[in-house]
This record gives C-alpha cells, structure tokens and sequence, in this order.
C-alpha cells in the first residue's frame, strides 16, 4: 500500500509539477497594479477622451498637426509603451552598423535609411495600411544597359532616330547618324557607370509617365503658369 501510493504521488507530482522551492522568492507584487487597486482605478480608467462640450479644453481635432496616434495613447497611456518599443525596434532593425559599414548580404536590408524614414516619419504621419513604395521596377537591359534606356528615352521624347534615309536616295551621311552620335557619347561614359545611369533614366521615364497621367486634364498653359 505504502509502494504504491509512493508512485501514486511521483505520478501526480509528473503530472502537475514539482512544488516551489521553500527557498524560492514569491513574485513580487505589481506596484503600479497596487497603486490603482489602492485608489479604487481600473486600468481602463487612465487616460483623457476628451469632449467637444469641455469648455476651453484645447481638442485634439480642433489643433493643427496632431499625429493620427496621438488620440488613441492619450485615450489609451498604458498603449505608449508597447507603441514606444515598437519604435525601438525599427531603429534596432534598421541601424544596425552591419547593415550601414558592411555588405548587403539579404537583399531585403537595401536601403535602410529610407526604410528607416518611412517606418519613422511617413508610416507614423499617415497610417497607411502598407510600407509605401515609389513602386520604381526598371529593368536594363543586360548588354549594353545604357545605350538601350537612351535609346527608350529618346524615342518617348519623340526624337527622330532614322538617319533620314529616304527612297530613291543614297544613305544620309553616317555623320549624321543620330545612332551613331549617341553611341559615340555613351562610349565616352565609364563603364561601370552604365548599370546606374541606366537604372537612373529608366526610372526618369516611369516617373514622367504617371505625372502625365496625372496631369492629363491639366491644360500645358495653367501647368507652366504653376510652375
């Protein structure tokens, strides 16, 4: 009988647990829990939801330049911490001197001071519901990069290409190739630049297609006299 309550109990003790430790110190007691007990406040209690009706109460939505967070901690203070770290966190994950001095090993980390801003300044002033993003896709082309974006360039300006070729007639002059002119000036360019600059001109031309598509209904008139 005395076997057998034996393992009765290390079964029970397996099952829920071995008992504290007589030299095990209680948690200590929350103080600000006691405080608020103490004073007869619920947690939910804190804060300020200020009223339209409160007499020369300076309101939130009446002052210029609230941040969208501001009312929710006011409403909501024991909200600051947890808001606060978040912040902390942001800058831990973004300024981190590896991804700064070091190389960009996960392709995810490319340019954190602009992550950075976002995440600090744009995502905390308009609360958008996504990271924002120019959305800017360009793709060089893999020979030759450079040469190709101007080429694209010139041809959404609308400069003529062609040699000026016309039928019945010899070839223009290769002088006056327009081709052969900006082959000539993109040689003069290092090639190292080429991959950049094509990045850079390709992104040009993106930009300028969607402020067109903006402006489309704005006569060219009214643009230059805002400009």
């Amino acid at each position: 009988m005395t076997r057998a309550l034996s393992i009765g109990l290390l079964l029970l003790t397996a099952l829920l647990g071995a008992p504290p430790a007589a030299d095990e110190e209680a948690p200590a007691p929350d103080a600000f829990e006691a405080a608020l007990a103490a004073m007869g406040i619920g947690a939910d209690e804190l804060g300020y939801r200020p009223k339209a009706s409160w007499s020369r109460y300076p309101h939130p939505k009446t002052v210029p330049y609230v941040m969208p967070f501001f009312e929710d901690l006011l409403a909501n203070p024991l909200d600051t911490y947890v808001f606060t770290r978040t912040l902390g966190n942001v800058v831990e994950d973004w300024l981190d001197p590896a991804l700064l001095s070091g190389a960009r090993v996960d392709e995810k980390k490319k340019e954190t001071l602009f992550q950075l801003g976002v995440f600090l300044a744009t995502d905390r002033r308009i609360g958008g519901f996504r990271a924002y993003s120019a959305n800017l896709d360009p793709r060089p082309s893999k020979t030759d990069p450079l040469f190709h974006a101007l080429v694209r360039l010139l041809d959404r300006s609308g400069a003529d290409l062609t040699r000026g070729k016309t039928f019945g007639q010899a070839d223009a002059d290769p002088a006056k190739d327009p081709m052969a002119d900006l082959r000539a000036q993109v040689d003069r360019v290092p090639k190292i630049l080429h991959p950049g600059l094509a990045t850079l001109v390709l992104n040009l031309i993106d930009a300028r297609t969607w402020i067109d598509r903006g402006l489309r209904d704005v006569p060219q008139r009214m643009r230059d006299d805002v400009f």
